[in-house]
């Protein structure tokens, strides 16, 4: 419900000479209008949350459950609803540690809510209810969510990653995606997800955003993330747009370090800021704040944007006019711990306009700092009220007054069920995006008098990274030979895969490489990448497939076939193993400009099916 509607207007279109005279019709709806304007502001009519699906519920809604809950609330209660601790959704017994530390976080310091990280399906709903049943307020539960449930919990629908979604370029399909995410993340009592990514991955070398960008371009990264906080919201969760002004454009991974944003303003006016006012626009109710420094903001202060009162207060909130709920990029990340202490950044941070602290090293010292930020005069009291207000319209929006319990029994109904799956299905076919293929080598033929060798390049020392996919190729080529190097591996697997290259009629060679917290790089290592020349240098037809990164191919130009499928998920591995084969048409196109290899935006080999 809007109360400013286009529909109406003060002044008709019938003329007298050359005035312009109201026409009583529409006089009588500014009346109308009016008289309701007036009741609303005056808090004589409440809107009902229910009618309001996206950030207005902030501006224009008066509601008596929150404002009998906060005037009863205490200082100390006000102070833990702004603070949102970590926890893993897995079998904790009720006398652990762990159990504990929840418990007295939620029981006693009253915490707003509770972030999950890595867990167990059913285990995180048990650990849920039993949390909401100990919460005198009920809890705002959150999590990333970027590409789906599977970013944290397995057994749910395997969305590809969302650069997957730029190479489709679809924006239907988009929406649908982050309707199901919202969907199946609601069925498991989460209530907010810290999605869409909304930066523009505009450096190659950044090495934590990556394939969690839309892409290259704003436009294409503001249209995606449009669709997706709006298919959230329309599936009853809260959306939350990151990492404000914008984390694409740096080299260093904040979990780390405090990357810099070099943009000059109108560089960022005309990139970074473009999805964000873009998503303002079209109703996000929440906003993260990224750990980056921006110059052309705060100068050679070196202040994090996440405590930056210029740029959280006076762009994103004045010039910018977003109302919505503000959220920290989390505080425990060594962007902030290198250079500030939890009760120094929490109270910079609200200073600077967040209304919720997020994963602090220690949620006791966040709170207490706030208590005590009140009680000594840094910061006032109403400033909490209007934080908490925020946080409680926010849970009444989810419905959380009438009911903050998951049923469990209704899951199964819901989350992974075959209608979810086939939207993921279909999402991670058409985002195969095939860049280079001389001499028509793909598709590939399964003739048995071929010889293939499949070499699997890792940045990891994980044995199982690239498992399923070998094993879906094994399935296709039974008697393929495959070689695994690993970050760590000796010469005895380095020898084993230019043997089986040497021995091979057709060679395929699978890179994952892919961003990862605290990893502070992207992409294989130098021996690595000789070994890979190695093989090309064989002159034999080879395929290069990138599971991950996109920019794979620009240190290796002169393979034979290059596609991209941005991903080890799931259906992403049976997509790019059926494109091979001409089982599916091959459509997607490049969401990234690729340097060295001359790719641009855009780019994609389109390759009709030739068998089922």
């Amino acid at each position: 419900m809007m109360i400013f509607s286009k529909s109406v207007t003060i002044y008709g279109n019938a003329e007298v000479g050359n005035k312009t005279k109201v026409t009583l019709m529409n006089y009588k709806k500014f009346l109308v209008n009016a008289f309701l304007i007036s009741l609303i502001l005056t808090g004589c009519i409440k809107m009902n949350t229910s009618e309001i699906r996206d950030v207005k519920i902030y501006t224009q809604v008066k509601d008596d459950w929150v404002e009998q809950t906060l005037s009863k609330m205490t200082l100390e209660e006000k102070a833990g609803q702004m603070v949102f601790p970590n926890v893993n959704g897995i079998y904790m017994s009720d006398d652990s540690p762990e159990f504990k530390r929840i418990e007295y976080l939620v029981k006693e310091k009253k915490v707003g809510g509770l972030i999950f990280f890595v867990s167990d399906l059913y285990e995180q709903v048990v650990l849920t209810n039993k949390m909401q049943r100990l919460a005198k307020i009920p809890l705002l539960v959150a999590a990333d969510f970027e590409h789906g449930i599977t970013m944290r919990i397995e057994g749910a629908t395997p969305f590809p990653n969302i650069m997957a979604l730029g190479a489709v370029d679809d924006t239907n399909l988009t929406y649908r995606m982050a309707q199901i995410i919202a969907k199946e993340g609601r069925a498991l009592g989460v209530h907010q997800n810290y999605a869409p990514v909304a930066d523009v991955n505009n450096n190659p070398n950044n090495p934590i955003i990556n394939t969690r960008s839309f892409g290259e371009s704003p436009e294409l990264v503001a249209r995606h993330s449009n669709a997706f906080l709006r298919g959230l919201q329309d599936g009853g969760m809260i959306a939350t747009s990151k990492h404000f002004p914008g984390h694409g454009n740096t080299s260093i991974d904040s979990h780390l370090d405090l990357p810099v944003l070099k943009s000059n303003l109108d560089e960022l006016e005309l990139m970074e800021l473009y999805p964000f006012k873009e998503n303002i626009k079209n109703g996000v109710m929440s906003i993260m704040v990224g750990h980056l420094a921006v110059p052309a903001i705060e100068g050679d202060t070196g202040i994090p944007a996440s405590l930056s009162k210029k740029i959280i207060t006076d762009l994103l909130k004045n010039q910018l006019d977003f109302n919505g709920l503000i959220v920290t990029d989390a505080l425990n990340m060594h962007g902030i711990t290198n250079y500030y202490s939890t009760a120094k950044a929490t109270i910079e941070a609200i200073k600077a306009g967040h209304d919720c602290i997020l994963f602090p090293d220690n949620p006791v010292e966040t709170i207490d700092a706030i208590i005590n930020a009140v009680k000594n005069g840094e910061i006032t009291e109403e400033r909490i009220n209007y934080s908490v207000r925020k946080i409680l319209l926010t849970k009444k929006w989810a419905g959380l007054d009438k009911e903050r319990f998951i049923d469990i029994d209704k899951i199964s109904s819901i989350v992974g069920i075959e209608k979810h799956l086939e939207l993921a299905k279909l999402i991670s076919r058409k985002s195969i995006t095939l860049l280079k293929n001389e001499n028509n080598l793909i598709p590939l033929s399964k003739n048995q008098l071929t010889k293939f060798a499949h070499i699997i390049v890792v940045d990891s020392r994980n044995d199982n990274d690239g498992e399923f996919f070998r094993r879906t190729l094994k399935s296709k080529i039974p008697d393929i030979n495959f070689t695994r190097v690993l970050m760590n591996s000796g010469e005895v697997d380095y020898e084993s895969a230019i043997e089986n290259s040497l021995n091979s009629d057709v060679i395929i060679i699978s890179v994952y490489s892919k961003v990862r917290a605290y990893q502070g790089t992207l992409g294989i290592n130098d021996k690595q990448k000789e070994l890979i020349k190695k093989i090309i240098g064989l002159k034999k037809p080879t395929i290069l497939i990138s599971h991950g990164n996109p920019y794979v191919i620009g240190e290796f130009p002169n393979v034979t076939a290059y596609i991209n499928n941005y991903g080890d998920t799931k259906f992403s591995e049976l997509a790019v193993a059926e494109a091979l084969f001409g089982e599916i048409d091959i459509e997607g196109k490049s969401p990234v400009s690729i340097p060295g290899a001359n790719f641009k935006i855009g780019d994609g080999i389109k390759i009709k099916r030739v068998s089922k």
